[in-house]
């Protein structure tokens, strides 16, 4: 029902896409764009799709969980704005000092040696690994093998 209590109907389109990502399975959509082709649906769907992990990797990295002042769309903006910009330097930090290492891994260094030397920062991430354990290891041999033990089916009367 719309804001004045009259029912209207209104027309979308269907679109069912097979991905190559999980064996063929289907995806749909649905949307009210009529001047585009279901093969441009598809892409769009991919790219909002690429778009939406970006949101959930800044959020989880640069620790973006709310966004402030949502009444004002220029803040919002300038807000996704900042953000972008942060994550962009962040990538473009790991990228050129430590290749290897996780993004996550640089902004907590990062977080630590925010007031320190850049030499210092990068001694830290580029430090050896302390730890030399490789986990527990296998014993070897042939493995044990438990007898099987089956569980008493119950008597129906």
């Amino acid at each position: 029902m719309s804001e004045d209590g009259e029912n209207r109907c209104i027309s979308a389109r269907g679109v069912q896409v097979y991905g190559q990502e999980k064996e063929g399975s289907p995806g749909s959509c649905s949307h009210q764009r009529w001047d585009i082709t279901a093969l441009e649906v598809a892409q769009l769907y991919r790219y909002r799709w690429k778009v939406e992990l970006f949101f959930k990797c800044m959020k989880s990295n640069l620790h973006l969980k709310k966004i402030y002042s949502s009444r004002n769309p220029e803040a919002v903006w300038n807000l996704i704005y900042l953000y972008l910009i942060a994550y962009v330097l962040c990538e473009e930090l790991r990228l050129c000092y430590a290749p290897k290492q996780r993004i996550g891994r640089v902004l907590a260094v990062f977080r630590l040696y925010i007031k320190g030397t850049l030499a210092d920062f990068l001694k830290h991430l580029n430090r050896p690994k302390e730890r030399t354990s490789k986990g527990r290891r296998n014993k070897g041999g042939r493995p044990a093998t438990h007898p099987k033990v089956l569980k008493p089916k119950p008597i129906q009367f």
